[in-house]
């Protein structure tokens, strides 16, 4: 039995109940164990550059915290649930199993289906922050458009049929305006809504807590992991100094 650790990488554990909801309806293989969790310290939610550097500090701690004598952890792979994928070239640094940003893996599942595809993310800031990530992925060409809808993550639980809404008029203007042939959007909390926004446009709709848990199978089911030659230097932990 392989086991994938889905962390959500904030200290409130109300998305908890999307991760293990998305891990249920996806169809896990029966080999594969996924254990879904948060962390007791980080932002309640990541919305700004600074959330995202606290949840990679607060992430390495829960992840050093676990780790055992032999440098390793109880899991086969670490998939992080959020779309800015905080912390994931630390931690590859850190571990030799595989390490999965899920903004990293939807945005590579929407190349593979679409010539062009948009993004339909949260506040306006999110739309710079993606065109820096596009950028540092060598994947802007691909991009017809990115969309913040506007609402604090916090909120996308208190009215589904009027946030259904804001992404499915973003989604709207990214295909007839744009020619975006597919969508990703641009956080977990948006999870469950993906079916319902694809059938109402008529186009495939990524939500990236499902593209990261399903990169994470393959890599572990086909036995690879980063590659250590160039950019992931391992880490020399007896360096590190958490406490004065």
């Amino acid at each position: 039995m392989k086991k994938i650790m889905l962390v959500t990488p904030v200290s409130v554990t109300e998305f908890d109940r999307l991760a293990e909801n998305r891990v249920r309806e996806i169809g896990i293989p029966d080999n594969i164990k996924v254990e879904c969790c948060s962390l007791k310290m980080g932002p309640a939610s990541i919305e700004t550059i600074y959330d995202e550097s606290f949840a990679t500090v607060a992430l390495i701690r829960y992840i050093e915290e676990m780790t055992e004598e032999n440098g390793r952890i109880p899991f086969d792979a670490i998939v992080i649930n959020c779309f800015a994928d905080p912390g994931v070239d630390a931690l590859r640094e850190l571990l030799d199993i595989p390490v999965v940003g899920v903004g990293e893996s939807a945005i590579s599942l929407a190349s593979l289906i679409a010539p062009r595809f948009s993004i339909v993310s949260i506040q306006k800031n999110s739309v710079p922050h993606a065109h820096k990530r596009l950028s540092t992925m060598g994947i802007s060409s691909r991009v017809a458009s990115v969309y913040g809808i506007e609402l604090p993550i916090l909120d996308l639980g208190k009215s589904k049929d009027v946030v259904i809404n804001m992404i499915s008029e973003a989604g709207e203007k990214a295909i007839t305006r744009d020619a975006a042939d597919a969508l990703v959007l641009g956080c977990t909390g948006m999870a469950d809504l993906a079916g319902i926004v694809s059938k109402r446009l008529n186009v495939p709709v990524i939500e990236p807590t499902s593209a990261g848990i399903w990169a994470a199978i393959s890599m572990v089911s086909i036995g690879i992991t980063h590659g250590r030659n160039w950019m992931y230097t391992p880490v020399d932990v007896t360096k590190l100094k958490w406490e004065g």
